[in-house]
């Protein structure tokens, strides 16, 4: 039988693992919307799978991890947004 909450955790993983590829061979920047934002559907999608295994360690940690990229959206939005006026 299928575990959805596997198949999340396992994409959760790919995606945190692909932005941290990205970053180590310079193929994203770290200010650019997109690194935050893998992070953040990473760690939502982790998440997800702890809470379902009560993991409860990870799950703290997704969440600070979701929150750390949540701040870096907001605060590259800030300072696209100051470059703009």
């Amino acid at each position: 039988m299928i575990r959805y909450d596997e198949i999340i955790g396992y994409l959760g993983m790919f995606l945190l693992l692909l932005a941290f590829f990205l970053i180590s061979t310079k193929k994203m920047k770290v200010n650019s919307y997109s690194y935050p934002l893998i992070n953040l559907i990473a760690a939502f999608f982790l998440l997800v799978n702890t809470v379902t295994t009560q993991s409860w360690p990870t799950v703290v940690l997704n969440s600070f991890w979701l929150l750390i990229s949540l701040v870096s959206l907001v605060k590259i939005s800030i300072g696209v947004k100051n470059k703009k006026k």
